[in-house]
């Protein structure tokens, strides 16, 4: 929000927020082939929505007036605040101020939102599986502090600049988004001709997901992969490998545009949390550790339960 519109969020029931999770909770249940016969009968779309059996109509107009309020409500704040010049740098301020068409105003307003819808909820989650494997996992949160405190000390907070050089952390913010990737089918492709895979006829058209899932927790590329273990990451000489796990923000044309700053974003709230805390399990009244849960949900988006940490 902030780097898209120049808009702080300053309270957990902020209005645009709330948007950006039911835009995420009405599409969970609808973006992948198979669950409405409208993906098999494309016919059925026009349907009206009052006719029995068409509900996916009614989900879809709900997820229609939540996708335009989404794109028009925040670029209208940014509007309303160039004109009165009190606009701060962001990246629509940037854009609008070069904007001639309505064509461009509508690519500008789409790509803001695109960003804001996507990465509101994506963001969120990875933050929360970090949360949730250093409560499970102490022993990994203390060796990360550890190279922390022994490179920056406490005078001053990490910044981006000290990336490079921490790479333990580096280690665990790559097993953050290999140990729950928070888009397990990534987003649906369509082979643009006819291929076969391992014996299998793939027709031109054909929709393809890519399960990362799978590729994230393949157990002949990661040993164990259901453990959250950062030193995976290195190789036999005790640097970090060239597995980056950027196959996480997909492939092709439909690779997450957003992904250097999402990258960026995540690792910067796990190295900052580890400076400033220690992330422990809550206790009951006699003072013994609750255990966390370590499951998790399904959907678009994974995410983690309400954790028992304090």
């Amino acid at each position: 929000m902030s780097i898209m519109y120049a808009y702080d969020v300053t309270t957990k029931d902020d209005y645009l927020i709330e948007l950006a999770e039911k835009q995420s909770a009405l599409l969970a249940f609808a973006v992948y082939p198979g669950v409405s016969l409208l993906h098999v009968f494309p016919v059925l779309r026009f349907l009206p929505a009052w006719f029995p059996g068409a509900g996916f109509k009614r989900h879809a107009l709900k997820c229609r007036k939540i996708a335009l309020e989404i794109c028009d409500v925040p670029i209208d704040i940014v509007q309303k605040q160039i004109n009165d010049g009190t606009a701060a740098k962001c990246v629509t301020v940037e854009f609008l101020e070069t904007c001639q068409s309505k064509d461009g105003l509508a690519a500008i307003t789409g790509a803001a939102a695109s960003a804001y819808g996507a990465g509101a909820d994506t963001t969120a989650a990875s933050i929360k599986i970090f949360f949730q494997a250093m409560a499970m996992y102490p022993e990994v949160q203390c060796k990360a502090q550890k190279e922390i405190d022994a490179y920056i000390g406490s005078e001053r907070l990490v910044s981006f600049d000290d990336r490079s050089s921490l790479p333990y952390v580096e280690a665990l913010f790559r097993e953050v988004m290999q140990w729950r990737p928070v888009a397990p089918l990534s987003f649906s492709h369509a082979n643009s001709s006819d291929d076969t895979y391992k014996g299998c006829f793939i027709p031109k058209g054909t929709t393809i997901i890519t399960n990362i899932w799978a590729m994230a927790h393949n157990p002949e590329k990661y040993l164990n992969p259901d453990v959250f273990n950062p030193d995976r990451f290195f190789n036999e000489k005790g640097q970090l490998n060239d597995d980056d796990v950027y196959y996480i923000f997909g492939f092709g044309r439909r690779i997450c545009p957003g992904r250097h700053v999402a990258s960026t974003t995540v690792w910067l709230a796990i190295v900052n949390v580890l400076q400033s805390f220690d992330i422990q399990k809550k206790r009951d009244s006699s003072g013994n550790e609750i255990p966390v849960d370590g499951g998790y949900t399904d959907g678009l988006t994974m995410y983690v339960p309400s954790l028992h940490t304090a």
